[in-house]
C-alpha cells in the first residue's frame, strides 16, 4: 500500500463488546498488516448507560497499537444534546429517543453528531493522501466524515452494517417512527452518498434498497464471524443443547412458537433439565424473554446470560446440539453476524418460522439446518430427530466444505482491494 497515503477511520467507539466493533478492528488491522499509515477518530459522548439493545456499556482498554493510532473527540454538544443526554443518564424510560428525533427535526442530525470538525485538534499529517472511512451508525458520525473529507480533499467511504434511511425499519422502531426519520433525513443522507466516492453495506438485499444511481459504487462486505475455523474444537456433548447467541429484539418474540414447541418437547420425552439446556447468550436486556419462558415453565431448562466473552461463547458454541435463529419480525434483509458464526461451527441451524428471506437463504444455500413453517408440529420434529441423534452417538457436524469467506479477515481484504 503507498506509504503516501493515510487511512482515517470514523468510528462511534472501538472499546465495546459488541460485533459491529469486531468488524471496526478487522478493517483496522488489515491495513496495519499492510504497512498503511492509519488514524481512528471515536467519540467520548457524555453516556453512562447503555444506549440500545447492542451496545452494552462495557468498555475495554484497547491494544496498544489501536490505542496509539486513536484520536478521542470530546464533541460540542449544543444544549438540546446536554438534555438529551442528562435524560438518557438519569432516567429510566426511552424518552430521550424522543428528543433524538427532535434533534433530527431542528438540526437534521441525531444527538450522537458530533458537531463542528476542528481540524487542528486530529494531528493529520498534510503530507499524505486521505482516506476517510466512516462506519455507522449512529449517522451523525458520517455528517463529521463528510467534513473531514472536504477539509483534506480525501476520498470518502461510507461503510453500513445497518440501514439508515434506505432499507427496513430498525429493530425497536415503529413505522412512524421510521417515516419520520426517512422525512428529516433522507436529503442529507442522499447527500452524503453523492460524495461519497465507494459505499459499502453487508448484504445484495441491502444493497438493492439504494437508489440506481449508486448501485455502480456498492460493494457487499458481508457480516463475517468472530472465529477462525482452524481453532474451533470439537468438543463431545454432554447433554442436549440448543444455543441462541446475541441481543434478542422484541420483534423476534412477537411469534411464541418456539417456545410452544420447546414445551411440547421437553413433556414427550419427559426430559430433566441436568440433560437438557435452552442458552440465550447475551440476550440478558430483553424484558419480554423471561415472561415467555415464565409463561411455558421452562425457568429450569432456559439459562439467559449477560455478554459473554468470546472464549466463553466458543465453548458453548463448541457444545451445542442445535443453534437456534429467529425472524426479525417481519423483515426479510436482516442477515447478522451470528449467522455467520453458527456456519462456521457447522452445526444445525433451527429457523423455527421463515423470514422468507436472507436467514432462510443461507441456511437452505448452505445446506445448514433446517427452515421451519412455523408449526409447532414441524419443530418439534426437528428437534427430536436432532435430540434422537444425539442419544445414539452420532455427530451433529454438518458436512466439511470452505468457510474462510466468512472470516473478518477475508472481508476486510475486499475494503483493501476497493482502496487500491
Amino acid at each position: 500500500m503507498n506509504s503516501e497515503n493515510e487511512i482515517i477511520f470514523i468510528l462511534p467507539y472501538l472499546n465495546l463488546n459488541t460485533t459491529s466493533n469486531a468488524r471496526f478492528k478487522s478493517f483496522i488491522f488489515s491495513f496495519i498488516e499492510r504497512g498503511a499509515s492509519v488514524k481512528i477518530i471515536t467519540f467520548k459522548h457524555p453516556i453512562k448507560r447503555n444506549v440500545g439493545l447492542a451496545n452494552q456499556f462495557s468498555p475495554k482498554p484497547l491494544e496498544t497499537i489501536l490505542e496509539s493510532r486513536q484520536v478521542v473527540v470530546v464533541p460540542e454538544l449544543n444544549l438540546l444534546q446536554r438534555f438529551s443526554f442528562f435524560i438518557l443518564n438519569t432516567v429510566q424510560s426511552e424518552l430521550w429517543k424522543v428528543f433524538n428525533r427532535v434533534h433530527q427535526v431542528i438540526y437534521g442530525a441525531d444527538i450522537f453528531s458530533p458537531g463542528k470538525l476542528n481540524l487542528s485538534d486530529l494531528n493529520i499529517s498534510k503530507n499524505k493522501n486521505h482516506v476517510v472511512i466512516a462506519c455507522g451508525g449512529p449517522f451523525g458520525i458520517y455528517d463529521y466524515a463528510s467534513q473531514l473529507a472536504k477539509k483534506l480533499n480525501a476520498k470518502l467511504i461510507l461503510d453500513y452494517r445497518d440501514p439508515w434511511t434506505f432499507g427496513y425499519i430498525p429493530l425497536s422502531s415503529s413505522r412512524m417512527i421510521y417515516r419520520m426519520a426517512v422525512f428529516f433525513n433522507r436529503r442529507r443522507e442522499l447527500m452524503f452518498l453523492e460524495q461519497a466516492c465507494s459505499i459499502t453495506t453487508v448484504s445484495m438485499s441491502l444493497k438493492r434498497k439504494f437508489p440506481v444511481r449508486f448501485q455502480g459504487k456498492i460493494s457487499v462486505l458481508e457480516n463475517g464471524s468472530d472465529f477462525a475455523e482452524e481453532q474451533i474444537e470439537k468438543r463431545p456433548r454432554e447433554i442436549f443443547t440448543i444455543v441462541y447467541l446475541g441481543t434478542l429484539y422484541n420483534e423476534q418474540l412477537e411469534d411464541d412458537v418456539f417456545f410452544r414447541a420447546l414445551s411440547e418437547f421437553q413433556k414427550i420425552n419427559h426430559l430433566s433439565p441436568d440433560f437438557f439446556k435452552v442458552w440465550f447468550l447475551g440476550s440478558s436486556t430483553n424484558k419480554v424473554l423471561p415472561n415467555l419462558i415464565h409463561h411455558f415453565s421452562l425457568q429450569n431448562y432456559v439459562e439467559v446470560t449477560e455478554r459473554l466473552d468470546a472464549l466463553a461463547v466458543q465453548e458453548h458454541l463448541e457444545k451445542a446440539s442445535v443453534f437456534l435463529h429467529l425472524k426479525y419480525g417481519n423483515r426479510t434483509e436482516i442477515i447478522s453476524s451470528k449467522q455467520a458464526d453458527y456456519l462456521m461451527f457447522r452445526k444445525p441451524i433451527l429457523l423455527p418460522n421463515t423470514d422468507n428471506g436472507d436467514i432462510a437463504e443461507s441456511i437452505i444455500n448452505n445446506k445448514a439446518g433446517y427452515v421451519c413453517d412455523g408449526k409447532v408440529e414441524s419443530i418439534v420434529s426437528v428437534l427430536q430427530k436432532e435430540y434422537d441423534n444425539f442419544l445414539r452417538g452420532e455427530s451433529n457436524i454438518l458436512e466439511d466444505r470452505d468457510l474462510s469467506y466468512l472470516s473478518r479477515t477475508k472481508i476486510a481484504e475486499k475494503l483493501l482491494e476497493i482502496i487500491v
